[in-house]
């Protein structure tokens, strides 16, 4: 049975109230591990590179401290994720990336990017995987800050932003604002719901935003993230999933 719902809003358990975590950091040799994902495929060899070296894939995390305990990431499995498409990216023809860490602040000094992936391979994996708590939620500072430090690029350049996030947070016009500031249906809601915080009220709100896709993880294997969102990036690329 498959545990990832797309485009599917599922409940699961019961919401509740997340108390007040300590920091916690995550560190390389602890965490989850990246994995290798199967090349893109549906175009020619050449189109493929030609088309991948002309995208920018953004990382929004939420680092917020609701992510570190157990109905979260604490194990970190969506960094692992992400390098792991990150890797994809790289082998597929380049391109560029931005992680930007985001809770209660999307701090500028934590933002890396965009860079070119190959080159700044290591400045993107840190920034992904060595990180601590920042508090609770805004995530109408992450998008904000993305769209501060991405440029328009070239003509034709092809985006994916994935908003990784617990979702326990009010949805504001302010989110909504963030969203639409960005290329049209390029920001793909990553939702992090294990234990059902995320309750039937506010997947109503989450869906009123226009967000490229909705992916819900009711539970947590690098593989099966990493793949779902190597099937967002690709349809981005204007491809089918590998």
């Amino acid at each position: 049975m498959s545990v990832v719902q797309r485009d599917a809003w599922v409940t699961v358990g019961r919401a509740g109230i997340v108390p007040d975590l300590p920091v916690r950091a995550s560190h390389r040799r602890t965490a989850a591990k990246p994995v290798s994902l199967a090349p893109i495929r549906g175009a020619a060899r050449a189109e493929i590179i030609r088309r991948v070296a002309a995208s920018t894939t953004a990382y929004l995390v939420d680092r917020s401290g609701s992510m570190y305990g157990a109905w979260g990431d604490p194990s970190d499995v969506c960094g692992a994720a992400c390098e792991s498409v990150l890797g994809l990216q790289r082998r597929s023809g380049g391109g560029r990336a931005v992680i930007v860490p985001w809770g209660s602040t999307a701090p500028a000094e934590l933002v890396v990017g965009p860079i070119d992936v190959r080159t700044g391979e290591k400045k993107l994996t840190t920034a992904l995987r060595e990180h601590g708590s920042l508090g609770g939620n805004d995530m109408s500072a992450a998008l904000r800050r993305l769209a501060e430090v991405a440029d328009s690029g070239a003509d034709g350049e092809r985006i994916a932003t994935f908003l990784i996030t617990d979702g326990i947070e009010t949805v504001t016009d302010e989110i909504r604002e963030g969203v639409r500031a960005l290329p049209d249906r390029s920001v793909h809601l990553c939702l992090i719901d294990r234990r059902g915080g995320c309750g039937p009220d506010l997947e109503a709100q989450w869906r009123t935003v226009e967000f490229g896709s909705f992916t819900r993880f009711a539970k947590l294997d690098v593989g099966s993230v990493a793949r779902e969102m190597a099937a967002l990036y690709a349809g981005a690329l204007g491809l089918p999933p590998s």
